[in-house]
């Protein structure tokens, strides 16, 4: 007697191997190219880093009086820097899209560099200036080359500067939670990269000129509290620990207020502002906050609607 093996279907048919095989080559592709947005927030965020290294230099190299000049023109060259960066990446992102191809890193710093000196020159036309002023080739091709090269390193690479800005933390049910979660976070995380760049710079400041001891050590303490209030508010952690920390690094903050409100003046409205973001942040990474709200819109919702 033939023993008679059960009828298999053939692992895969003609047309599902075709199916597969187009499905295998689009997942080769690798990742999709960010899009426009990606190319702008990466090109802001990068020319407003670069303006913010350029100001704190020229403070460092600058004594007494005129370091004060930097610190109040501050904001004004990190909103030139979000501008001039977010054109190189609106351009990379042009080139991008015409040769259908990911640039690679050198050819990004060649176009940043381009886009550079094209701003540069129709700056110093339209502003009325003979001629741009000449500097020494060295230092030309040194400070171009490291402004290109942070441009064609950071635009077109994988950074997500507004997903980091807006990120809403550990995971927390509804959409309207995570978009209420994402803009207490650009709210604050904005306000304490501002501050902290400024702070960076007093500090500077401080330590090129003749102030006393104890202006010193508070210039230290501060940059030491955003220092790790940057850390604390961009890093991805779990709610119990963000809690403790938040807590250790606003302590600091609530200790000044309450020691110093007196004297304080239209700055204590500002540090209570900072402290009310900082509850915020923290409460709307919490579960239960969205839990109690539940129950309590639903009560109103009982009494007053139903």
């Amino acid at each position: 007697m033939i023993a008679t093996t059960p009828y298999q279907r053939p692992p895969f048919i003609y047309g599902e191997i075709l199916s597969r095989t187009l499905h295998e080559s689009e997942a080769d592709k690798g990742p999709a190219r960010p899009g426009i947005g990606t190319f702008l927030t990466q090109g802001a965020a990068t020319g407003a880093v670069l303006w913010f290294l350029v100001i704190a230099f020229r403070t460092a190299r600058i004594d007494s009086y005129y370091g004060l000049l930097f610190l109040g023109a501050l904001p004004r060259f990190v909103a030139v820097g979000l501008a001039t960066g977010a054109v190189k990446g609106l351009i990379i992102w042009l080139f991008t899209k015409l040769t259908r191809y990911r640039l690679i890193w050198f050819f990004r710093s060649l176009i940043a560099i381009a886009v550079l000196q094209a701003i540069e020159w129709g700056y110093y036309y339209y502003s009325g200036l003979a001629s741009v002023p000449a500097d020494p080739l060295a230092w030309w091709i040194v400070s171009r080359g490291f402004i290109g090269l942070s441009y064609g390193l950071v635009i077109g690479s994988r950074l997500k500067p507004w997903r980091a800005f807006t990120s809403g933390g550990e995971a927390i049910g509804k959409m309207s939670a995570r978009i209420l979660a994402g803009f207490v976070g650009l709210i604050l995380r904005l306000a304490i990269v501002f501050v902290f760049m400024e702070t960076v710079v007093i500090f500077i400041y401080i330590a090129h000129s003749n102030y006393s001891h104890r202006e010193m050590v508070w210039a230290i303490l501060t940059l030491s509290h955003f220092t790790a209030a940057l850390l604390v508010v961009f890093l991805k952690m779990r709610f119990w620990l963000l809690a403790v920390l938040a807590a250790v690094v606003t302590a600091p903050g609530v200790m000044f207020v309450v020691e110093f409100r007196d004297g304080l003046g239209m700055l204590l409205y500002f540090c209570l502002a900072y402290l009310i973001a900082w509850a915020v942040f923290v409460l709307t990474r919490w579960p239960l906050t969205y839990a109690a709200l539940a129950v309590i819109n639903k009560e109103l919702r009982y009494y007053l609607i139903d």
